[in-house]
This record gives C-alpha cells, structure tokens and sequence, in this order.
C-alpha cells in the first residue's frame, strides 16, 4: 500500500474514532434505549382475580395508560413502549427524583372493572407512580358481568363506541354528514341484527356487535379530516433546505400523511415555505422530546424550530449535531405543524419529523470500502507472488517438457522408421501376391439402414484385384447383395395443444429421426362471450351461454373443445362465475363474470317545499338494502348529487338547502350490498319539482 493511501485510512480511522467518542459519551449504547442516570425499570407483576371467589383469571390483559385523560379523544391513552418478561411480569420506567406516573387495569371476558369512573364517565383505573426499581406486586379484582344485563350494556357499549369514534370537527361539513350517515347505517344495523331477546346465546350476540362495531370504525377510517384534506392541498408548500443548498421535501405516504427525513449530520438547516413573502405569518410547532446537552451533562430541551417566518431552525448553534439525544434519532417525532397565511387563508399543515443518522452508516461505508481497497491491494500483491513463483515453476516445466518432446520427436523418428520398412514390406507382400494370383483381404463393416440412407451387411475386397467377398472363405459376391435398403419415414401425429396466451400446432413427425414432413398451427381461443354481463333480480336462476372463438375468429364446440362449470346459486343478487375449462385440442381455464343487479324502483311523486322537495317512491324490499336519490337542475343530470337512504323500508325523503323557484330533475334507484360491494339498480325515469 503507497504511504498515500495509508495517510487516507488512518485520516478516515481517526473521523470514526472522534464519531464513536462522541456516541459513547453522548449517546451511550448504540441500538439501545436512551435510560438517564435518575430512571429505573421497575419489574411490576399483576395478579387479576375474581372479586368474589378470589380464583385467578388466566386469560385477563392488563392495560397501562397515561395518568391524564386525552379530552379530544375521552380517553386515558395506552402507555407504548411497555415490554412483558417471561415471567408475566412488566417493565415500567421510574424516575427516582419526581416519580413516574401511570394508570392501570384488567380486562376479562365475562367480567368487568366496578371501581369509579372520572367526571367525564371514563373507567380510569387505579393510580401508580414508579420511583424506583424495587419490584411491585399489584392484583386487580374484577366483578362477574350480571347475565340480565349482559347483553344491553353491550349493546349501549357498542353504540357509544360508534358515535364517539371519530371527533366530527375533525372534518370538514362534507365528511361530518358522511359521519352521520355511516353511523345511523351501523347504528340500524344494531337494532336490525341484534336480538335482545335472545338470553341463551348472549355471547354469539356479543361476538354480532363486536363484528359490527369493527365494521362500522373501519368505514369512519376512510372517511378523511379536514387536517388530511388540507395536507393534501398544501403540503408542497413545506421543505426544508441544508446550508449547503440541498432541498429536502414532504413525502407522502398515504393520503394526507407526510414525513419529513432528515440527518442530524446535516449541520444547520431552515424549514421554508413556497410562494410567501417577507410579512406572511409563520408559527411553527414541534414536540419538545429531543434533547441537547449543555455544560455539565445536563439535559435541557433541544429548540428544533423557532417561530419565525423562513427560520424554522433545525440544527442552531445552541447545539451541535452530535449533541442530539440518541432517543430522539431512533422514532419518528410526530405530530409536528407549521401555521402560516397564504392568499389571506389561515392554513395548517401536519407532518411527522423523521431524524435518521444515515450519515454515521455512510462514514462507516466509507470505512468498510477504504479496508476492503486494502485487502483487494494485499491480495494483489499476493496474488503477483504467486504468479511469479508459478511462472518460474512453469519455465522448469517447460524445460523439462521440452526435453520430453526432444525424447518424443527421436522415438517418433525410430517409429517412421518402422513404419516405412513395414509398408515396404507389405507391398513386396502385395507384389508377390499379384504374382501368384493370392487375395488380400479389406473387411466392410456391417452397417444398419437408417430412414434416408441404405445400410449394408459385412463383406471383404481385395486390395489388388477388386472382387467382392462375402466371407473370408471367398465366396464372391457383390456390393448390391450386400445392401440394405433405407427404411423410410414412420410419421406420427403429434400434438402440442392451445391456450388461451399461445397458439398450439399439429405435427407429422417421424419417430426415427424426427423430421417434420407438416405443420398446422390451432389457433389460440381468444374471444369469449358471455350472452349476458348483467342481469335484474326476478327470483330465477341465470344461466348465460358462452361463445369461445378462437384467433382466427372460429367459433369452438362446447363439450368438445371446452367445458363450462357454473357458480351455484345465480339467482340472488351478486357476482357469478363461470369457468371455461378446454379439453382436446386446448388446454387450460379461463373464468367469466356476470352480476344480477336488485329490483328497479320507480317514484311515486315529488312535492314542492321551501328550498327543496319531497320525493317519494315504490318500496322495494326483496333483495334490496336502500336506495340512492340523484338530482340535479339539468335534465341530462351533470353536476348531480347523490343522496343514499340505508333503510329498505324508507320511501321518502325531504331534500333541503337548495336554490328557491328553482327547477331540480330528480331519480331514484335501489342497491343491495353483498359483503362489502354495493350493487345498483338501473335509474328511474325522471320526474322534475321547481322548489318554493
């Protein structure tokens, strides 16, 4: 290695050296959680018994939540982070200078927690604060559920669960009447599926309500907050720009959730804001969990931004990038907001901050790259090595190879020799012959006849007098006799068969040698018909026909080319399969789809109110699940708006907030869902109402 490269290595060797001092000092273990010298991890077992046989209950969870109640959500959040040991106990951290503070309890089916709930009606358990590591042994006592009331505090759970899901001035007026209809639809559902009267199966009841409690928060979920729609409108607005020029945007990772990742070997760095000039109102806010370190280790909060438009410090000179507690590079800070004025509107955009030490893995890359340089030259080296001693190995070789082809080249001079006297032999022995009329011999070897050249038996000539021998007893012959003729072709029909993503072909091919004397080519199927995609609902089972053709626009033969298996049922409303399975000359499946749509409905009137009107229309109950109202105040209904009704036992609806002595065109059709698929009636003829 040049003394260059050595200086390199032990300049790069030193900058990981500093890096590694300043984890140790600073960070302490790598890959570990950040604990101060004033915390403890306190072991915390927690016996959940039975309150009035004081048996244990096996199956219960024990749940740690913050000390204060969130307002915005009513409820104490489950503490993160809290690690359960092998032995059933838990891991809670202390702090043994002002206490750490903490709410606990149990949860078991058939069972519930009597002890008092706060001002706002939430169970907030019993309190517990960790000073120190000696461990604790806590029990929680539950009361049996009374089985009269089982069930309807269920269901008053359940519907308290629905409506208090989502927060409505989290979203905007659009979405709040979406909230609302989501939650009367599960709220029916309650009353429709549950069975109050139903005392001997209170659990497979329960087990109804769980399943549409789920339902019901998984359909709030897609609905979006004002929040996310407003992040989705704005935050191409927010970057962040190092001091060496380089620009760093939000990224999206789903709808109306944005990150932003950043180093903390960055050096310093400013949040910005697109399109604003110098007077725009700026507010930013981060979470205060990043710390920095001051004189004499102590641990003071780390400002991430400041409230200044076109500031939003990142890195300041209040703290170094290394200075940065390790726990606040190892988890996204989230929830951090910039608040500003743009076109005189007051927007606010959410994202989380991300602060990786992707730099620490590049220097280490760089490290691992310089010692594998290294190691490449050292092998190198050892590899020139080992090609010169194997070159001077190869000259002796050569050298006594070249004495063995000196040695090689007399004998084979000795042998020409040889050679020559015994073919002078021969033709004195030739001679002779000649001259006493004697024959030499040459053997024919036997050959076997193929399908495109003749073969031949065994036979001898004669070196001076050309006859044909059959044997060596001189029995002439001739070469004709001796022949076998060719055998010909054995043609047979082979066949490689269709699909439907290639075409297939027959061949006459021979079975000896395989030459093709034809080829015709099946044409891959290709079209596929179904006589019907939809149907109505009418009670009866649908059977549509299937046309399969092929490429070249040939219709094949069911039963011979192809078989069709049908989905049972086709009579209820849904989707259907049909599955094509070829057979002879075609190989494989292909599967078609056809729906039956529910009932069409019709209106009955419409009637003129204030601002609006009154539609009403035919019930339709079988295979139905409610209905859509469409309107618009064109008749070809572009710019229309769509009204669902839930209920299948509705039939009128009073639509309001509409333009006065306007005219409005109005429609109705029916859907049922299945699973989780809505399917549609064709619209109704229209009616039209001119509103008070």
């Amino acid at each position: 290695m040049t003394e260059k490269n050595q200086n390199c290595l032990q300049k790069l060797l030193a900058v990981v050296l500093a890096v590694a001092m300043v984890f140790t000092g600073s960070l302490g273990t790598i890959g570990a959680e950040k604990v101060y010298a004033d915390e403890a991890i306190c072991k915390v077992t927690v016996t959940v018994k039975d309150k009035v046989t004081g048996d244990v209950i096996e199956d219960a969870r024990v749940i740690f939540t913050d000390y204060n109640r969130n307002s915005s959500t009513n409820t104490y959040p489950v503490k993160e982070g809290i690690t359960r040991n092998d032995d059933g106990s838990y891991n809670l951290l202390g702090d043994s200078e002002w206490g750490s503070p903490y709410r606990y309890y149990a949860e078991a089916d058939g069972y519930y927690d009597s002890r008092t709930a706060d001002s706002a009606g939430v169970l907030r358990g019993a309190e517990l604060t960790i000073w120190e590591e000696t461990p604790l042994d806590l029990v929680v006592q539950l009361e049996p559920y009374p089985e009269d009331n089982r069930l309807q505090d269920a269901i008053t759970n359940a519907q308290n669960e629905i409506n208090g899901y989502v927060n409505k001035a989290d979203y905007d007026p659009a979405e709040q009447d979406q909230i609302d209809a989501i939650i009367a639809k599960y709220l029916n559902k309650i009353s429709e599926e549950v069975d109050t009267e139903a005392t001997d199966s209170v659990d497979a009841q329960i087990e109804i309500l769980n399943a549409i409690v789920e339902e019901a928060k998984a359909e709030l979920d897609e609905v979006h907050t004002s929040q996310n729609n407003a992040n989705e409108e704005y935050a191409d607005d927010i970057y962040f720009e190092t001091v060496n020029g380089r620009t760093i945007s939000l990224v999206r990772e789903e709808y109306g959730k944005y990150k932003i990742e950043l180093s903390r070997y960055n050096n310093e760095g400013i949040f910005k804001i697109k399109g604003n000039d110098a007077d725009t109102s700026v507010n930013w806010n981060a979470t205060q969990e990043m710390y920095s370190i001051s004189a004499g280790s102590q641990y003071v909060p780390f400002e991430v931004i400041d409230n200044k438009y076109d500031k939003g410090v990142f890195l300041n000179d209040r703290a170094f990038p290394q200075d940065v507690d390790y726990k606040a590079n190892v988890k996204n800070i989230e929830d951090c907001s910039v608040t500003y004025t743009k076109e005189g509107k007051t927007v606010t955009v959410t994202f989380d901050l991300v602060i990786s030490d992707k730099s620490v893995e590049e220097l280490v890359g760089e490290l691992d790259k310089a010692l594998a340089e290294k190691e490449n030259a050292e092998n190198q080296i050892t590899e020139a090595v080992n090609a010169k001693e194997n070159a001077e190995a190869d000259l002796e070789d050569a050298e006594a190879a070249l004495e063995d082809a000196e040695a090689a080249l007399d004998e084979a001079n000795d042998k020409i020799g040889e050679l020559e006297a015994a073919n002078k032999a021969l033709q004195d022995q030739l001679k002779e012959a000649q001259e006493k009329g004697h024959h030499v011999l040459i053997k024919v070897e036997a050959k076997a006849p193929t399908c495109t050249t003749d073969g031949n038996n065994e036979y001898y000539t004669c070196a001076h007098c050309d006859k044909i021998f059959a044997d060596t007893a001189l029995t002439e012959t001739t070469v004709e006799a001796q022949t076998i003729e060719k055998t010909g072709h054995t043609f047979n029909e082979v066949v490689t068969k269709a699909t439907t993503s290639s075409d297939g072909k027959i061949e006459k091919k021979c079975s000896e040698c395989g030459e093709v004397e034809s080829t015709t080519t099946i044409k891959k199927p290709s079209t596929f018909t179904l006589s019907a995609t939809t149907y109505t609902y009418d009670g009866n089972a649908k059977k549509p026909t299937v046309t399969v053709k092929d490429s070249a626009g040939k219709t094949l033969v069911k039963d011979t080319d192809y078989t069709l298996t049908y989905a049972n049922g086709r009579k209820n409303v849904g989707k259907y399969s049909v599955k094509v399975t070829f057979k002879g000359k075609y190989s494989g499946t292909k599967t078609l789809y056809f729906t039956i749509n529910p009932p069409k409905t019709s209106l009955a009137s419409l009637t003129s109110v204030s601002k609006g009107f009154t539609a009403k229309w035919n019930k339709k109950t079988t295979q139905v699940t409610g209905y859509q109202i469409q309107y618009s105040t064109s008749s070809k209904f572009t710019n229309s708006k769509t009204v669902t009704i839930t209920s299948n036992s509705t039939t009128s609806k009073k639509i309001t907030n509409l333009t006065a002595k306007k005219k409005y065109y109005v429609k109705v059709r029916t859907y049922k869902t299945v699973g989780t698929t809505k399917y549609y009636s064709s619209w109704s003829g229209y009616k039209y109402v001119t509103t008070k």
